[in-house]
């Protein structure tokens, strides 16, 4: 008998139940952490959805205060962190009421656990600092401002908090910063090579329209850079009807990297209760201060010096100029035939003004009389004529004029608005003779010190006299324009840290301007540097130079010729001022462009007794905020100048915030700096 046994089959079936419950188990294990790991995965996937839920619900709340901020600070009235802090409650934190727009509820808090509140920290002291964002490369006057808000969900599964935070500067830019700052659409096609050094801003549109023009810093429009061959804001400059003349448009290679560029947020400059730079808006500032409410927001109202209203130059600036309707024809005094009138035939008016002052408004004393004497007219000072000339039967009636002796009446012709200027007249070395009290001995001064004293008197304000604001009260007609005109201004006054000119309407300067500090041998005439020169600013309806062999006996348009023709002429100042825009209603018009947004009146091709083109040196700022309300008539060539040689340049001391003119205006922004979200 044969017997057989097998055991391996049955350690084969016992391996087989092992292998299956291993697999089983190992199996298990798997799916049990895939489901963990779904699970896990699932709660982070929501925590994560929670916490991007809470930190665009922290977003909103920091927003809130930021929109806040935003509105305070355009119209001159950022409070303090405190003061937004104890405001807050729930008056600036997002309303979640509504289940429709927030579905999910939170609660809202700042980083020290304290609920119903933002976070808000603010600089209380404004400090001079470079700016970011689009504005980097401008130095502004910027306080530095941090929101954290801190959101919770309420009765959610996952209640993840999140936590924002945003660092910005609420900063005020002086425009004096920018080579060239429009509020209009700005064109640029000058007929000679120009190189713009410095930042070039438009709250518009800007047309670069000629290859020879050449950038260094940044091109920035609010609207659409142009930088094609023909201008999208003329009709058919200047080509036939109804066609668009083609110009060789501005090579991308003569713009930085990056530049130009399209679409910038615009620069805001708040006026009244406007947070917008409306061209008509920005105009008032050189108005006279308007009434709101039956209230004069104009000095000597207190209003006047709340910060709101400092951005009316009338309100800021240290001597208010006026004259009254007579003082025509470059007529001083109101006389007739020379007849004796009494001691108030001046028209002109200046007052002092100091805030720290009562009262704020002080008028000054004439330093300057005409007396009727028996071999004719003698100058004096008003203060010590009778006791310097002996003159016994002195009386009202001896005086034919009382006034100043660095303001008067002129009148010439200005042949592009064909009209006759009635303009107030100031004799800038005349003016720095009265600041520092230094006339002539032959005038016999004795106590005419009044400048000397307000000048000193104005360390109220931080500073020595450095503004001028004036108003011509000439009518305006179709044949007349007031206006006001600056001469002998090759040196500004040396006792302050420059001169601010503005008045409402056209303003001329006659010859060379602000080329000298008084440094012996030291003069900027005919150079692109400003080495020895003091800050200085002109803002006016129009701004027209008249070269140094102007003459006001010029009757007739674009004098030439062997005796005639311009001058060489240095001008070293910002300028503010208004244009004549384009019309797309008159066929071939042209504003003139940035190369013209000075006026001229004469022939600088060929300038008389030079013998060649006359030279125009510009070094300054050129700022176009609205269009001209006086000086109106539109820009041609050749009918009542011819061009210059163009020598232009930025200049770079108002890259410096004490390089910068008195009063320079200033827009404002809140720019971003910083965003996280932990």
């Amino acid at each position: 008998m044969k017997i057989i046994f097998e055991p391996a089959r049955r350690i084969k079936k016992g391996y087989a139940l092992v292998v299956t419950l291993l697999f089983l188990l190992v199996t298990t294990i798997t799916l049990t952490s895939v489901w963990l790991w779904t699970a896990n995965n699932g709660s982070v996937t929501q925590r994560n959805i929670a916490f991007n839920q809470s930190s665009a619900a922290a977003e909103a709340a920091t927003e809130k205060v930021f929109t806040t901020m935003d509105r305070d600070f355009l119209n001159g009235n950022l409070n303090s962190s405190n003061q937004y802090n104890n405001s807050l409650n729930n008056s600036m934190l997002p309303d979640t009421s509504n289940p429709n727009l927030w579905p999910i509820q939170y609660t809202f808090g700042d980083t020290n656990g304290n609920t119903n509140v933002t976070y808000i920290s603010i600089n209380p002291t404004p400090i001079s600092e470079p700016l970011d964002s689009q504005y980097a490369g401008l130095i502004g006057l910027a306080q530095d401002c941090v929101i954290i808000s801190v959101a919770t969900p309420v009765g959610q599964r996952y209640n993840v908090p999140a936590t924002v935070q945003q660092t910005f500067q609420a900063a005020k830019i002086p425009v004096f910063q920018f080579a060239i700052f429009y509020n209009l659409n700005l064109e640029m096609d000058p007929g000679q090579s120009q190189d713009i050094h410095g930042p070039v801003f438009c709250n518009a549109s800007i047309w670069e329209g000629n290859s020879d023009l050449t950038f260094d810093s940044t091109v920035q429009a609010v609207g659409t850079n142009y930088t094609s061959s023909f201008d999208p804001f003329s009709d058919d400059y200047p080509g036939a009807t109804n066609s668009k003349a083609a110009f060789t448009g501005t090579p991308q290679g003569n713009f930085p990297a990056g530049q130009p560029t399209d679409h910038n947020n615009a620069l805001t400059m708040p006026i009244g209760n406007s947070t917008n730079s409306n061209p008509t808006n920005v105009e008032s500032i050189l108005n006279l201060p308007p009434v709101v409410n039956g209230q004069s927001m104009g000095a000597p109202n207190p209003t006047a010096y709340a910060e709101s209203n400092q951005v009316y130059l009338f309100n800021e600036s240290d001597l208010i100029i006026s004259n009254a309707s007579w003082g025509i024809n470059g007529i001083a005094f109101n006389g007739t035939n020379g007849a004796a009138v009494n001691s108030q035939t001046s028209n002109i008016t200046i007052w002092f003004q100091d805030k720290f002052n009562t009262p704020p408004l002080a008028k000054l004393t004439n330093d300057l009389e005409i007396l009727k004497l028996t071999n004719g007219y003698y100058i004096t000072n008003i203060l010590t004529h009778a006791a310097s000339l002996n003159i016994t039967n002195y009386a009202a009636t001896n005086i034919l004029y009382a006034g100043f002796s660095f303001v008067t009446n002129v009148a010439f012709t200005d042949y592009r608005e064909s009209d006759k200027v009635q303009a107030v007249q100031i004799d800038i070395r005349k003016f720095r003779t009265w600041l520092t009290n230094n006339l002539p001995a032959t005038n016999n001064v004795q106590g005419g010190d009044e400048g000397y004293k307000r000048d000193l008197q104005c360390l109220d304000n931080g500073h020595r006299i450095e503004s001028i604001y004036v108003y011509n009260s000439v009518p305006f007609t179709p044949t007349q324009l007031p206006a006001v005109r600056l001469i002998n201004g090759g040196m500004l006054p040396t006792n302050g840290p420059g001169l601010t000119l503005s008045t409402p309407m056209p303003l001329y300067i006659y010859g060379n301007y602000n080329v000298s500090n008084g440094l012996a041998g030291g003069n900027d005439i005919g150079t692109n540097s400003t080495a020895d020169t003091f800050p200085a600013a002109v803002l006016a309806d129009a701004v027209t130079i008249l070269s140094t062999n102007w003459s006001d006996s010029y009757t007739n348009e674009e004098p030439s010729g062997s005796t005639h023709g311009a001058g060489d002429t240095t001008v070293n100042a910002a300028m503010l001022e208004g244009i004549v825009e384009t019309s797309t209603n008159i066929s071939g018009d042209y504003s003139g462009g940035e190369e013209n947004f000075m006026r001229l009146l004469e022939d600088w091709q060929t300038s008389g007794p030079s013998g060649h083109q006359a030279n125009l040196y510009y070094n300054g700022s050129i700022v176009v905020m609205f269009p001209s309300i006086y000086a109106t008539n539109h820009w041609s060539y050749g009918n009542y100048y011819d061009a210059p040689a163009r020598h232009w340049a930025f200049d770079n001391n108002f890259t410096n915030a004490n390089g910068l003119p008195p009063l320079t205006p200033q827009s404002r922004a809140l720019i971003r700096n910083g965003w996280s979200s932990y």
